[in-house]
């Protein structure tokens, strides 16, 4: 299944949202009397996980980010069965990188942010003659902007 959220930066929030995930967990098996541990945990785990897929450190904030997660799941011979059917790659520096295709309003992608290691007025030219088509609202290039982020190496 894929799960669409914004992404939560504050990292008060973002315990908060853990414990809640808990406390429900726990209310649940008492509930019920579901002490299968095993059980309980891996499910408790796997939530977790998910959650962390939709947490940033604060520094990235200035991205308001909306993240969509596929929720992956294994087949009974051991392969990721919930995106083998749409699953395509592009490859990168020698690495294939995972991407499905999914539609969305064209008036929902409000800005651009690149990386600040990218020669910013090259990258933000491709950029425009990209989205020419699509994306009619990046014809104004003050929409599309250099991130500001510290890098680290």
């Amino acid at each position: 299944k894929i799960i669409a959220s914004k992404i939560v930066y504050n990292r008060k929030k973002q315990i908060e949202i853990v414990k809640n995930v808990i406390q429900q967990f726990y209310d649940f098996s008492v509930r019920y009397n579901h002490y299968d541990e095993l059980f309980t945990v891996g499910i408790l785990v796997d939530k977790l996980m998910l959650l962390g897929a939709f947490f940033k450190k604060e520094c990235f904030q200035v991205e308001k980010e909306y993240r969509f997660v596929i929720d992956l799941y294994l087949d009974n011979d051991g392969t990721y069965g919930a995106i083998k059917e749409i699953q395509e790659f592009c490859e990168k520096d020698g690495i294939f990188i995972p991407y499905v295709d999914l539609e969305f309003s064209a008036d929902s992608l409000k800005s651009i942010s690149m990386s600040p290691s990218l020669d910013f007025e090259r990258t933000k030219e491709s950029i425009k003659r990209l989205t020419q088509k699509n994306f009619s609202q990046f014809r104004d290039s003050n929409l599309i902007k250099q991130s500001n982020i510290p890098l680290r190496y």
